[in-house]
């Protein structure tokens, strides 16, 4: 029986910085410090001091304003590899770190139903709140995500673990027990290697 999948949703299924970079500039004003933020800490690449700010203005897109967040966009090869994995027979759900109001819920779901056919099952976490008691829960599945915090979480937890790198997650943190993946033509490499025919051996 093969594992099923768990996909985290920003910055791995949906592009959320993008969406986010053309709110700032298009709502407040503000041109972002390049096009993608260099770390997890948002205030450099936003250009403020306000931590604060930060939060609400995250806050703020999520629940909807100017709908950006319920219109992103999907990340190159998310969509071919969630529809290759389906027709594989794989499972999935999604476990998203966007809040849990009932604006926010609603903007996701429409947006990976338009994008992704939908997912039977979506599970929403606080922003600040730990994935690890969802990931606990759930039955030993692949684990897709950008977070370290949460890739730790998830190997943790007993599950295969991939970390797609990017320039706010490349640096190496200790004892890693996930993987780091370069995007989706890497991870379909990795799955693909799954369903190779084993070799035919001659008696």
């Amino acid at each position: 029986m093969r594992k099923p999948i768990i996909y985290d949703c920003d910055g791995v299924l949906l592009d959320i910085i993008g969406g986010l970079r053309k709110a700032l500039w298009e709502i407040d004003g503000i041109k972002t410090n390049g096009p993608v933020p260099l770390s997890y800490d948002l205030k450099e690449w936003m250009g403020v001091d306000d931590q604060a700010f930060v939060i609400d203005r995250i806050q703020r897109f999520n629940s909807g304003e100017g709908e950006y967040f319920a219109n992103l966009d999907p990340l190159p090869g998310a969509v071919d590899f969630v529809k290759a994995m389906r027709e594989r027979g794989y499972e999935d759900s999604v476990l998203t770190a966007a809040g849990t109001e009932a604006k926010i819920k609603t903007g996701r779901a429409s947006n990976l139903e338009r994008v992704f056919g939908g997912f039977e099952k979506i599970q929403y976490v606080g922003l600040v709140e730990s994935k690890k008691p969802y990931l606990e829960d759930m039955p030993s599945s692949w684990f897709i995500e950008d977070n370290i915090v949460n890739a730790h979480l998830g190997a943790a937890t007993g599950h295969d673990t991939l970390l797609i790198e990017y320039e706010h997650n490349a640096t190496k943190t200790d004892d890693e027990k996930f993987r780091r993946v370069t995007g989706w033509n890497e991870i379909r490499s990795i799955f693909d290697a799954e369903h190779a025919p084993a070799p035919a051996y001659i008696l």
